[in-house]
């Protein structure tokens, strides 16, 4: 099944790869809250804990490295099939690709932006992500909300930087394709919800809010949750 506002439909592999290889951010943040609750947990770790964090940022360094090379590769061919389709948006390849190395994150949710505004592409074969995302809401409020009781600090940075970071962005982008593919007068733009929340992560109240907006919204127009 198809869905978009406008323009032709363009099927594209390299399409998936770049929404893959930008999932990649989110589960870096994900990773680095699970290493800051564990920490927590054992703040008398000393040199091993320095060491842990060591480690957390060499990997995340080189993870960057990594998705900016499928970032580059796979905006390069999206937009070389996306220009073949004689469309509204003609992308050029060559300066989106070089823009994916040198600007990964920022060219790829520019790319995507415009990729939902002008084309029409492949909805979910699963249209259940909103589950993930009515958990993650919930967790994000219960770790705001222990924060501000003065619970255990862990509680909060779990929420906030590994549900709230890392998983939420990606239920929120992929429940927002499968929305478009239904007959709702409602057309989310997926990459806005990921890239506000991702950005936001560790503010707590902004991920709560943006993902609350969206169930409100999904609620009135989709029906569920």
């Amino acid at each position: 099944m198809s869905f978009g506002e406008s323009g032709p439909a363009v099927e594209s592999k390299w399409m998936t790869v770049l929404e893959y290889s930008m999932f990649g951010f989110p589960a870096m943040v994900g990773l680095v809250g699970l290493f800051l609750l564990y920490s927590f947990r054992a703040p008398t770790l000393g040199e091993p804990l320095l060491a842990g964090l060591g480690v957390v940022l060499v990997a995340s360094t080189l993870g960057g490295f990594v998705l900016a090379i499928l970032i580059a590769v796979s905006v390069y061919g999206d937009a070389k099939a996306v220009a073949s389709a004689d469309g509204e948006w003609n992308p050029s390849p060559i300066l989106y690709g070089l823009g994916g190395f040198f600007l990964s994150g920022l060219v790829g949710a520019h790319y995507l932006y415009n990729r939902y505004r002008y084309t029409t592409t492949p909805s979910n074969d699963w249209n259940g992500w909103w589950y993930g995302v009515v958990a993650c809401f919930a967790v994000v409020v219960v770790s705001g909300v222990a924060s501000v009781l003065a619970l255990p600090f862990t509680v909060g940075m779990f929420g906030v930087l590994f549900v709230g970071g890392g998983v939420l962005p990606i239920a929120i982008y992929k429940d927002a394709v499968s929305v478009r593919a239904t007959d709702s007068d409602w057309v989310p733009n997926p990459i806005n919800y990921f890239f506000v929340i991702l950005v936001c992560a560790v503010t707590v109240v902004v991920p709560a809010a943006v993902s609350g907006y969206y169930l409100f919204k999904r609620h009135r127009h989709v029906g569920a949750p």
